[in-house]
């Protein structure tokens, strides 16, 4: 299966490839918006979907162009980073409305994303001033310099990289109950964050 976009996309990702999987568009009553991180592939994302019983969830990967979203680290200016990233943020506003075309709204929408596409998929939340189903990601932050994050989850050491793959394995789970339950899990994801946030002020 495929998305068709309705919306012109510019720039190096316009005519990206996206891959779905899960039910079809006609029967879904919940999608998943994954965007994979730098150096990987939709593909690699929708092996996701193969572990979680979602029967009424659509599961949608788009597929970066070059394998990365934008080139720099995502602390770099913002303006480093264009076209890429305006380019990629459009990309996810295509798909965002196409799935609304095909009768789930944004509010029945979960944007996930790893690394680079949790960065992705966290900055085109804030810069849209909606209701999303769910927002859970993994190592992200907004991008632009120190000055402008909202905030960081996540670090380098294997030891949180076991306790978030355990926590995402538990968010996989609640994806088959439909979308009341994964609000429940943005609002987990949320009180992590702030912990792990009081202690490293400790």
């Amino acid at each position: 299966m495929s998305l068709a976009l309705s919306s012109p996309v510019p720039g190096p990702h316009g005519g990206a490839e996206i891959v779905t999987a899960g039910s079809p568009m006609g029967a879904a009553r919940t999608a998943v918006v994954m965007c994979h991180g730098r150096g990987g592939s939709a593909r690699d994302m929708l092996a996701f979907a193969d572990e979680l019983e979602a029967p009424t969830t659509a599961f949608v990967a788009p597929q970066a162009a070059g394998m990365t979203w934008y080139r720099y680290p995502f602390m770099a200016p913002l303006a480093a980073n264009e076209p890429h990233l305006s380019s990629a943020l459009a990309l996810v506003g295509a798909i965002v409305e196409a799935l609304a075309g095909k009768g789930i709204q944004p509010e029945h929408q979960i944007l996930l994303g790893f690394s680079q596409g949790g960065c992705l998929a966290l900055e085109f939340a804030g810069r849209t001033a909606r209701r999303y189903g769910g927002e859970a990601n993994t190592n992200r932050a907004t991008a632009g310099p120190y000055e402008l994050r909202v905030y960081k989850a996540g670090d380098t050491s294997d030891r949180y990289r076991i306790r978030s793959q355990r926590f995402f394995s538990r968010c996989s789970t609640q994806l088959s109950d439909g979308l009341g339950r994964l609000e429940t899990l943005g609002n987990h994801w949320r009180q992590r964050r702030n912990l792990k946030r009081h202690r490293s002020k400790e």
